[in-house]
């Protein structure tokens, strides 16, 4: 219900502050992560990393119109994954688990532009917080030794609304944009708490409306 309300006031904010609205198209290299966390021992009882991989980028967003080097966005979008590596004290080991699924948020962001007025190239720094639906499905094995499930493997699949978080760096120049970005939303049952997390590296070209 809290998050909910949280994406009624985003909508009502965009519809009242909207500025310019852009759809962003390209190709990024990144790799996804998810740390499932025991609710009830309150640790980690796994942390499951996949390999860099390359992927389609597709997203909306809604920018404000500004005069000084502070803005802020709304952005919409989209991310599949098939995580199938977990950490065990430090390294990476294949146990035949894997997590697979799709996260799809929405995040109000602000930034602060470095050269806005001069040359055709601005940068920009950020973050937000907003709104994730996370769906995951597949198995883990609990790797945190002293866990009352250590060793046992877990299926699991879940979908639910969740608080996302970000961060970025973007260079713009004309319609083509560059950003270092991690973003994720997390969600929990009765038992777990599951926080995903990407960090990519995307070429994007932007189309303007």
């Amino acid at each position: 219900m809290v998050v909910m309300k949280r994406l009624f006031i985003i909508l009502i904010f965009i519809y009242t502050q909207m500025g310019a609205f852009d759809i962003l198209v390209g190709l990024g290299a990144g790799t996804n992560s998810l740390i499932i966390h025991d609710r009830e021992a309150d640790e980690v009882a796994a942390t499951m990393q996949d390999d860099i991989s390359i992927t389609p980028s597709f997203s909306f967003r809604f920018s404000s119109d500004h005069d000084s080097g502070f803005g802020y966005f709304f952005e919409l979008d989209f991310n599949a994954f098939d995580i199938d590596k977990q950490y065990e004290s430090g390294d990476i080991s294949d146990y035949g688990t894997s997590m697979s699924g799709v996260s799809t948020f929405f995040v109000p962001s602000i930034y602060y532009e470095f050269n806005n007025g001069g040359n055709s190239f601005a940068y920009r720094v950020g973050g937000g917080v907003g709104v994730g639906l996370l769906f995951l499905t597949g198995d883990f094995q609990v790797t945190k030794s002293g866990n009352s499930r250590y060793g046992e493997t877990i299926r699991k699949t879940r979908i639910g609304l969740g608080n996302t978080y970000g961060v970025f760096f973007e260079v713009l120049n004309d319609d083509h944009s560059i950003v270092l970005q991690s973003y994720g939303p997390n969600i929990e049952d009765d038992q777990y708490r599951y926080i995903h997390q990407k960090i990519e590296l995307v070429y994007r070209y932007i189309i303007s409306f």
